[in-house]
């Protein structure tokens, strides 16, 4: 079964999809920044006296001002948050050599290749095995479970857009893992019900 839905239809969303980072051992955010520093400009936004839902807001108000290929990155209320945008995507031309540029252009591909995976030893046996790795749309879930310690690290990111997603099909690519979450869902059930 299958539901059409015009790509240009204004009620199509899409929302971004988090990733919340746990078991990094002999973890030094001195060092990942470092790392990060070789392919990232980074700036420093203090977040110390916020609660979790300014904080939240601030984020938001980050990734609609800096856009695609932007990352904000939060450890906890000890720490700045920071923001990392992308300096070339030449860096991925050269990581990914036989795929094609709109998989390249991905904040996902970016994100999981240059940090997760580069930085964070978070390659494709442990995405399998769903180490390491938990996903939140929310923005503030993505704060409180650092705040509570469930957690280690949090990068939010912009959410995918129609119109990459349209480019990495036409170039029969496949999206990353969880690229995508579209909403509205449909109804659980709506054509097993009878209703009278």
């Amino acid at each position: 079964m299958m539901t059409m839905v015009e790509m240009e239809d204004p009620g199509l969303v899409i929302l971004p999809t988090h990733r919340m980072v746990s078991g990094i051992r002999n973890f030094s955010l001195d060092s990942l920044i470092d790392n990060l520093m070789e392919h990232f400009y980074i700036d420093e936004h203090d977040v110390g006296a916020y609660n979790a839902k300014d904080i939240s807001y601030t984020i938001q108000n980050i990734l609609d001002d800096k856009g695609l290929h932007t990352f904000v990155l939060y450890i906890g209320k000890d720490s700045p948050l920071y923001s990392l945008s992308l300096k070339s995507l030449d860096v991925m031309k050269a990581l990914h050599p036989n795929r094609h540029s709109s998989y390249l252009d991905l904040d996902v591909s970016i994100l999981h290749t240059l940090i997760l995976d580069r930085i964070l030893g978070i390659g494709e046996k442990e995405l399998a095995n769903q180490e390491n790795l938990k996903y939140t749309h929310s923005i503030l879930e993505g704060v409180e479970e650092i705040d509570q310690g469930n957690q280690q690290m949090t990068f939010f990111m912009s959410a995918t857009t129609i119109r990459q997603i349209q480019e990495v099909s036409l170039a029969n690519e496949k999206m990353p893992q969880k690229s995508t979450y579209f909403y509205p869902k449909l109804i659980t059930g709506l054509v097993f019900n009878k209703f009278r």
